[in-house]
Protein backbone atom coordinates (compact mmCIF):
# COMPACT_ATOMS: atom_id res chain seq x y z
CA UNK A 1 0.00 0.00 0.00
CA UNK A 2 1.33 3.26 -0.69
CA UNK A 3 0.10 7.09 -1.56
CA UNK A 4 0.71 9.15 -4.18
CA UNK A 5 0.01 12.84 -5.19
CA UNK A 6 -0.08 13.74 -8.39
CA UNK A 7 -0.08 17.38 -9.58
CA UNK A 8 -0.05 18.92 -13.02
CA UNK A 9 -0.13 17.80 -16.87
CA UNK A 10 -3.79 17.35 -16.49
CA UNK A 11 -4.06 15.54 -13.00
CA UNK A 12 -7.42 16.27 -12.10
CA UNK A 13 -7.81 16.98 -8.12
CA UNK A 14 -9.39 15.05 -5.39
CA UNK A 15 -9.29 11.60 -6.47
CA UNK A 16 -9.29 8.39 -4.64
CA UNK A 17 -8.04 5.49 -7.07
CA UNK A 18 -8.78 2.23 -5.51
CA UNK A 19 -9.08 1.23 -2.04
CA UNK A 20 -7.71 -1.08 0.74
CA UNK A 21 -9.02 -4.07 2.75
CA UNK A 22 -10.49 -3.25 6.05
CA UNK A 23 -7.05 -3.27 8.22
CA UNK A 24 -5.48 -0.81 5.15
CA UNK A 25 -2.59 -3.11 4.37
CA UNK A 26 -3.94 -4.93 0.98
CA UNK A 27 -5.25 -3.45 -2.48
CA UNK A 28 -9.36 -4.21 -2.19
CA UNK A 29 -9.84 -3.33 -5.77
CA UNK A 30 -8.01 -1.45 -8.81
CA UNK A 31 -4.81 -2.37 -7.12
CA UNK A 32 -2.01 -0.14 -9.35
CA UNK A 33 1.57 -0.75 -9.53
CA UNK A 34 4.55 1.21 -10.11
CA UNK A 35 4.68 0.07 -13.67
CA UNK A 36 1.26 1.53 -14.23
CA UNK A 37 2.50 4.90 -12.44
CA UNK A 38 5.16 5.16 -14.65
CA UNK A 39 3.21 4.39 -17.52
CA UNK A 40 0.55 6.88 -16.86
CA UNK A 41 3.31 9.14 -16.89
CA UNK A 42 5.09 8.15 -19.93
CA UNK A 43 1.86 8.35 -21.76
CA UNK A 44 1.01 12.03 -20.40
CA UNK A 45 4.34 12.99 -22.18
CA UNK A 46 3.62 10.86 -25.76
CA UNK A 47 6.06 7.97 -25.21
CA UNK A 48 4.53 5.52 -27.27
CA UNK A 49 3.26 2.25 -25.10
CA UNK A 50 5.83 0.15 -27.29
CA UNK A 51 8.34 2.01 -27.65
CA UNK A 52 11.38 0.27 -27.47
CA UNK A 53 15.66 1.40 -26.66
CA UNK A 54 18.12 -1.02 -27.78
CA UNK A 55 21.39 -1.91 -25.42
CA UNK A 56 25.01 -2.27 -26.76
CA UNK A 57 24.46 -5.36 -27.74
CA UNK A 58 21.22 -4.17 -30.02
CA UNK A 59 18.48 -6.01 -28.05
CA UNK A 60 15.54 -4.06 -27.62
CA UNK A 61 13.74 -3.50 -24.54
CA UNK A 62 10.59 -1.82 -23.61
CA UNK A 63 10.82 1.76 -22.40
CA UNK A 64 7.70 0.31 -19.63
CA UNK A 65 5.54 -1.83 -18.99
CA UNK A 66 2.60 -1.94 -17.65
CA UNK A 67 -1.03 0.50 -18.24
CA UNK A 68 -1.58 4.03 -17.86
CA UNK A 69 -4.13 4.25 -15.18
CA UNK A 70 -7.24 5.12 -16.11
CA UNK A 71 -8.82 8.00 -14.51
CA UNK A 72 -5.50 9.42 -13.18
CA UNK A 73 -5.43 12.05 -15.93
CA UNK A 74 -8.26 14.08 -16.99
Amino acid sequence: MQSVFFAGAGASGGKVIGSSDADGGQPKDNKQTPESMAATIYDALGIDRHATWDDNLKRPHAVYHGNPIEGMLA
